[in-house]
């Protein structure tokens, strides 16, 4: 999510971030609203079992109570079929020389 910088910033900072599936209301879409760590925004699925790509929105609410609706975001839980392969390449040097 971009980070959104301008003078008024210090004044009315973002203090509530919601997950949803909708950007129009809140609306549950099976992610915990997350925390903020630092510059980073982290928020995992409910149940975490599931295999399942969930699209989602974050409403972002300032102290001062004005709001507004992000994304949409996927985020992919869960195990793939797809099969993964990884071989050394013969022109890649593994002793430094």
């Amino acid at each position: 999510m971009g980070v959104y910088e301008s003078s008024q910033q210090l004044g009315c900072p973002a203090n509530l971030f919601e997950m949803s599936s909708s950007n129009i209301s809140l609306t549950p879409v099976g992610l915990n609203n997350g925390e903020q760590i630092g510059s980073d925004f982290i928020t995992k699925p409910s149940d975490n079992s599931l295999h399942k790509l969930y699209t989602f929105y974050v409403k972002v609410t300032a102290l001062g109570g004005s709001s507004a609706f992000f994304g949409p975001f996927k985020f992919d839980v869960g195990c793939t079929d797809t099969s993964v392969t990884v071989v050394d390449s013969p022109s890649l040097s593994l002793t430094g020389e």
